[in-house]
């Protein structure tokens, strides 16, 4: 894959429907943002929050994935959240690919650390991010109550912290 071909552009409203058509598999729904049906309007409010980037992964195919960046500017630090590809083009590189590049669309921000939560279940998300140079963080627990495997990436190493 020439991964020069590939790009994130700011995802935007009239990729609402896209996104709802990547989700429409409940499972999915629900490990990719905690709930199943993406609800009406969600979409929006994502695009619309002040402490986020959304971003649409872009090549020659059109569309593939997308992921979120949230920044957290008193913890100075941010998190990769929402994330996925395209049902058709699932297993082939792309998550890993969205993965990094969310990662470098981070590196501006100046906060060291990048953290990621994922669901334990989700088995081929944890290889993806893995994949991607996260690690697990063992200390960490969620403050809102859910079971969570957080991962981690330092932006001054390879390594994750």
């Amino acid at each position: 894959m020439d991964v020069t071909a590939y790009h994130l552009r700011e995802a935007v409203a009239q990729d609402a429907e896209l996104i709802a058509g990547w989700l429409e598999d409940p499972r999915d729904c629900r490990l990719t943002i905690g709930h199943a049906p993406l609800r009406d309007g969600e979409f929006h409010e994502w695009l619309m929050a002040e402490d986020q980037g959304c971003w649409i992964l872009d090549g020659p195919e059109g569309p593939l994935g997308y992921g979120e960046v949230w920044i957290d500017a008193d913890a100075r630090d941010l998190e990769l959240a929402h994330l996925m590809i395209r049902p058709e083009h699932r297993n082939r590189g792309w998550g890993r690919l969205l993965t990094q590049l969310l990662f470098d669309r981070g590196r501006p921000y100046g906060f060291p650390t990048v953290f990621m939560r994922i669901y334990p279940e989700n088995a081929s998300a944890l290889r993806c991010y893995e994949s991607a140079g996260f690690a697990p963080v063992s200390a960490m627990t969620s403050d809102i109550g859910l079971e969570w495997v957080w991962l981690s990436k330092s932006y001054d190493s390879e390594h994750s912290v």
